[in-house]
């Protein structure tokens, strides 16, 4: 599970400095479970990413993001899962793979995606996107 991490993260750091500099500011970076959000928050800082936050296990009881961003990079979720949630996705970036090992990361989802907007606020949101893996 662990050894694309570095691509992934480099992957995420390559959607986010695609991105305008003043988007930036409102933009946050969502995982889908406790390895992709550790691995964001390990190597991330590297690339000037902001914290990963994510809605698993003991993540969520760190609560909603605040500032709640108005934009996501979203990382280990299923597009047709995203579209309950976010007016707009649209597939950023692939899920690096270049040792072809088979994880979760590479076999589960489709890619890396860029979010904008949620259907209600984040606040709202939190307690029924809590989920355990």
């Amino acid at each position: 599970e662990q050894l694309n991490w570095p691509e992934l993260i480099e992957a995420v750091a390559g959607v986010w400095a695609a991105l305008p500099e003043e988007q930036r500011a409102y933009t946050g970076v969502y995982a889908g479970n406790y390895g992709e959000a550790g691995a964001l928050n390990l190597y991330g800082p590297r690339w000037g990413l902001p914290r990963a936050f994510s809605a698993i296990n003991t993540y969520w009881l760190w609560g909603p993001p605040d500032p709640a961003p108005e934009q996501v990079i979203v990382v280990g979720y299923r597009s047709e899962w995203l579209s309950m949630l976010f007016p707009h996705c649209e597939l950023a970036a692939p899920i690096p793979n270049p040792l072809g090992i088979e994880n979760e990361e590479t076999t589960d989802y489709d890619g890396i995606y860029l979010c904008t907007g949620t259907y209600r606020p984040w606040a709202e949101l939190w307690e029924e996107i809590r989920h355990f893996g």
